[in-house]
Parts: structure tokens; sequence; C-alpha cells
């Protein structure tokens, strides 16, 4: 799993304090602070900002529920991975690109211009992609309440293995 943009700030700006070291160790430390807290500064002025990468994290998340969708609905496209990927994090993700979406459209009303957005995916499928990547399946529902309809007294909510009719024609 890629590092989250905290680690990525401590990384960057541990690197730039050992490269600093050398040079201030002789001196008091009282005297050193604001050349420490410059060095700091500097190192993360040519990082991506931290909403940057949450963004550009938003987005791979989001692709990744997005191609489960698309798999299922028979496009043959890659699987994007979920590991390690909480439900929080997949629901803040869809946040975050929603949040785009809204700036660029806005932006663009403002200036008269063209603006490009990113599918987002619907919470029922946020929360299957998370079940899915996180649940083993079985033979039993994972919820079974009463709800009457035309075609049954209870709704029940599970995953189960299935081998898809296409499959099983190849095999004939």
């Amino acid at each position: 799993m890629p590092n989250t943009s905290a680690d990525h700030m401590i990384e960057q700006v541990a690197k730039a304090m050992r490269a600093k070291r050398r040079e201030l160790i002789a001196r008091p430390i009282a005297d050193i602070w604001s050349e420490l807290a410059t060095t700091a500064i500097e190192a993360l002025r040519d990082s991506p900002s931290v909403d940057q990468m949450r963004e550009d994290r938003a987005h791979e998340i989001v692709a990744a529920i997005n191609s489960w969708a698309a798999v299922t609905l028979g496009l043959d496209v890659s699987m994007g991975g979920l590991e390690g990927v909480s439900l929080a994090e997949m629901l803040e993700a869809k946040e975050i690109v929603e949040t785009r979406n809204r700036r660029a459209a806005d932006a663009a009303e403002a200036s008269g211009g063209s603006y490009s957005i990113s599918v987002v995916p619907d919470d029922r499928l946020v929360a299957a992609a998370y079940c899915l990547d996180h649940y083993p399946t079985g033979n039993e529902a994972i919820l079974c309440v009463p709800r009457p309809s035309f075609n049954g007294t209870h709704a029940a909510l599970g995953l189960v293995a299935i081998t898809p009719d296409d499959e099983n024609d190849d095999e004939a």
C-alpha cells in the first residue's frame, strides 16, 4: 500500500534534516531552530501538497471501485486493487472526487469553459466492493429481514460464490 500523505511528508522532512545535521551539529541547539524550520519547509515546498496527494489517492480508490463494476457488466478491464482500504477511506475517496467534480463544474460555469469529471460510485457499490474485498463467501445470509414484496417475504444480503453461466457454456 502506498505511503499516506503524512508518511511522505515525514520522510521528506527527515531526509532534509539528515542532510542539514552535519552542518548544524557543532552549534548550540537554541541557535539552530529557525534553520531547522526553514529546512523542513523547503523540503515540503518541492513535494506534492497533502491535498493533491489525497486527491490522487482518492481517484485511485474510486477508479478501482468503478473497475469492479465494469467487470461485473462484462467489460474487459483490469480490476483495481483495494487491499488494505477501509470502508471509511472508500467513502472519503468518493466524497473527495465528488467535491473535485463540483469544483470543476463551478469553475467552468464561472468561466464559460468546458470541464471533465470523474465517475463516482453509488454508496451501494462502495459497500459491495468493500464486502467482497474484506469478507469470505458463504452459504448463509449476512442479513435477513422481513420485507414483504411480490416475490418474497424477506430480503437477504450475503456473499455467495457463483460460476457465471457463460463460464459453464465454455466447458460444455
